[in-house]
């Protein structure tokens, strides 16, 4: 969210099988994250997360709950790719969490790609809370609009 406000990024949160109200509130499966991040982080990290997500789970985005009456995946990757499209043909920053990394988000690459968008998604494995490598931190700098494939577990993911 800080280069939303420092540079101008747009952001797109996708709510992947999880209440855009539990990202808002750090409820549900985001709570057990942040009440162990409260453990090993320092206050004002922990606080300065929160405040981003309470921002994110504002924010209009994608909702995608996975039910029975739901529309299918592909309709949202393709609605998600028309909307990229017309906001942007430059580089897109993908974070993600590790349950959607070979599902969701790697189709959602795969189309994006496909209409010409150069994606970079955030494949790094770093420690739960470590600080972002150089090269992800150059990408998303470099991107004008970042997405993010909010799922269950994101919070407590090795990507996040």
């Amino acid at each position: 969210m800080d280069c939303k406000h420092t540079q101008g990024h747009i952001v797109l949160p996708i709510f992947y099988h999880v209440d855009p109200s539990d990202v808002r509130n750090i409820g549900g499966s985001f709570k057990k994250s942040f009440d162990e991040y409260e453990t090993t982080r320092s206050v004002d990290e922990v606080k300065r997360w929160k405040l981003a997500f309470a921002e994110v789970g504002k924010s209009e985005g994608r909702h995608i709950d996975g039910s029975i009456s739901d529309r299918p995946e592909t309709q949202y990757i393709k609605d998600i790719v028309v909307y990229v499209m017309q906001k942007l043909k430059h580089r897109v920053f993908l974070s993600l969490g590790e349950e959607t990394r070979l599902n969701f988000s790697n189709h959602l690459v795969k189309g994006l790609e496909k209409v010409g968008i150069n994606v970079f998604p955030d494949n790094e494995t770093l420690g739960k809370g470590e600080k972002l490598l150089p090269t992800n931190v150059r990408a998303i700098s470099a991107s004008n609009l970042s997405i993010l494939v909010l799922s269950k577990y994101y919070a407590s993911s090795k990507l996040c």
